[in-house]
């Protein structure tokens, strides 16, 4: 199983989408993450899920205005996922 990915942050955050960046944590292949997030104003929303990524940038792209996301991301290759890396985002308006 690969590590937990490193350095998760967002690099720009604005009214409806919010572009993440993180590093590999491992020495071991990585194939793809996932990222889950949940509105932390909604815990009983189901999460959202965005799979299969292959890159290390990403973008959350139907988030709500003035609302906090719990994002957890984890490193996929062929043993399994990886433990998750999490970040606390709030959007705000575009500046």
């Amino acid at each position: 199983m690969p590590r937990t990915p490193v350095n998760l942050e967002a690099v720009h955050v604005g009214s409806t989408s919010a572009d993440l960046h993180l590093e590999c944590g491992s020495d071991d292949p990585v194939e793809s993450y996932t990222i889950r997030y949940q509105r932390r104003q909604l815990p009983r929303e189901p999460h959202s899920e965005i799979e299969d990524i292959v890159s290390t940038e990403c973008s959350l792209t139907d988030v709500v205005l003035y609302s906090t996301y719990e994002v957890d991301v984890v490193a996929v290759n062929n043993i399994g996922p990886s433990l998750p890396a999490s970040i606390v985002v709030t959007t705000n308006e575009d500046g």
